[in-house]
């Protein structure tokens, strides 16, 4: 074996690692091989092997530890978003975010009237800038209201 290959399978299994590295935080494999100036090819063949899927799949999950570290931190820091997160997804039978929508009253909802529905957010929006769709989504929120 020459030193010449004996350098590039270093410089090959150095990438390797690199990708890996990429994975684990958090870019995705074909923009990690990417970066690495491989192509689509390269990187769709080193994908279809077991042996690397089971490297990916642990470099995934150390993607995720870090996100999952990062969110408790920030919960810790008293961050509402991060400590809901946490709550909702690690105690989901203590913390479910439950919303009920009940539909009473003799309402036929038809092929028909989801087209001309569709057909009216059409115009809206081809005809109608951003605050008068908001005025209209408003005075209806406000008209149900009214209704109840």
């Amino acid at each position: 074996m020459s030193d010449l290959q004996t350098n590039e399978e270093f410089d090959e299994l150095a990438a390797f690692e690199r990708w890996l590295t990429l994975v684990a935080e958090g870019t995705p494999p074909l923009n990690a091989g990417v970066e690495l100036g491989w192509t689509p090819q390269k990187i769709n063949k080193l994908i279809a092997d077991p042996d690397v899927q089971e490297m990916l799949s642990y470099a995934h999950a150390r993607a995720d530890g870090s996100v999952v570290k990062a969110m408790h931190t920030q919960a810790m820091k008293g961050n509402m978003t991060a400590i809901q997160t946490w709550l909702f997804n690690r105690r989901p039978e203590d913390w479910r975010d439950i919303r009920k929508v009940v539909i009473s009253g003799d309402v036929k909802v038809t092929p028909a009237l989801i087209t001309a529905a569709k057909q009216a957010a059409r115009e809206l929006l081809a005809n109608a800038d951003i605050k008068v769709l908001q005025q209209l989504v408003e005075a209806t929120a406000t008209d149900a209201d009214r209704d109840e």
